[in-house]
């Protein structure tokens, strides 16, 4: 017996050998393919809240004819279906906030499940299916934007990050109006207004995304983030994930992200973010900038700035410029 404590003394010298010492400055790359891939996908599927937004640019004009509204009637129903998809895109990110710490990857899917089965939806011919479907669909975009950044995050070099996270939010500027020019599935006779029904093809296009982001994320990204699996102590998950997102020095990347990873900001409550000094400098500027941002007049201007276009060109004329406007508000709004 009185060999046994230096027996386990060498046996964890030994074992404190195999693990590799990992400096408090330690610098690792990421797997470029991996990463291209995983931003190029997060940016497409990000478009669907811009998208969404300015829908009724193209839709408008149509619903108006085939539901044969009032005057008041299209002022209360422009109304509610940019307001309701306003609505479930703030609930969504504040359920998604919550639901995220489930798991990036589960939350991913159930976000993007709900767009699609909202999208369906919205195909039915009736205004207030249509309405309820705007607010599911706002939720799972709600939902997404929770949890998008943080795939983008933990699964980036910290050297890298500011990088990527710039990546990310430029290619979904450049995809919203690639997406717009999915108008070409419209009638632009406005005598067929009443009859046509092809305007739900131009709704369908984020589906198709929807599609290619599940087969991407179950099939080419296939973990969840390696600090995610770490701070639920799936270690050995967390190790695959590693191999498949990084380049090189695996264990050693293993070890400082356990190091340095952390279940406490994944709990923390309204009340700390509010009021403790650790988080409420970063919540307070937070919500300064989103207050800025839903009052600078970007999301009236996606909803209606194409009624806005066809008052001035009362002719006809000037639609590539009103189509081309817009497309650059598109591209400014997530860009600044």
């Amino acid at each position: 017996m009185s060999g046994e404590p230096e027996r386990m003394m060498i046996k964890y010298k030994a074992a404190d050998k195999q693990t590799p010492a990992v400096a408090a400055d330690f610098k690792y790359f990421p797997n470029w393919c991996f990463i291209a891939f995983l931003l190029t996908m997060l940016s497409i599927q990000g478009v669907q809240t811009g998208y969404a937004q300015g829908t009724y640019n193209r839709i408008g004009p149509i619903l108006v004819v085939q539901y044969a509204w009032t005057p008041a009637q299209k002022t209360l129903f422009e109304g509610l279906i940019s307001s309701l998809l306003v609505l479930g895109i703030t609930i969504g990110r504040l359920f998604g906030a919550k639901f995220v710490n489930k798991g990036r990857k589960l939350c991913l899917l159930v976000s993007i499940f709900i767009s699609l089965a909202a999208i369906g939806t919205m195909m039915v011919l009736n205004i207030y299916v249509f309405l309820a479907a705007r607010l599911i669909y706002g939720f799972g975009a709600g939902m997404f934007t929770a949890v998008a950044p943080r795939y983008v995050e933990e699964c980036s070099p910290p050297q890298y990050l500011s990088l990527f996270f710039t990546i990310y939010t430029f290619g979904i500027s450049l995809n919203r109006p690639f997406l717009m020019l999915a108008d070409i599935f419209l009638h632009t006779d406005q005598k067929d207004y009443a009859v046509t029904n092809n305007w739900r093809y131009f709704i369908l296009v984020p589906a198709f995304f929807g599609a290619l982001t599940i087969v991407g994320t179950l099939f080419v990204v296939r973990y969840d983030t390696p600090m995610f699996l770490i701070s639920q102590q799936r270690f050995e998950e967390a190790r695959g994930a590693i191999k498949h997102m990084f380049k090189d020095n695996h264990e050693q990347i293993f070890q400082y992200m356990k190091k340095n990873t952390s279940k406490e900001t994944d709990k923390v409550s309204f009340k700390s973010a509010l009021a403790d000094p650790r988080y409420r400098k970063g919540t307070y500027v937070a919500m300064t900038c989103a207050l800025l941002l839903f009052s600078n007049g970007i999301f009236p201007f996606s909803t209606y700035g194409g009624e806005l276009f066809k008052r001035i060109y009362k002719d006809g004329e000037g639609t590539f410029t009103a189509r081309g406007t817009l497309n650059a508000i598109a591209i400014a709004d997530p860009v600044s």
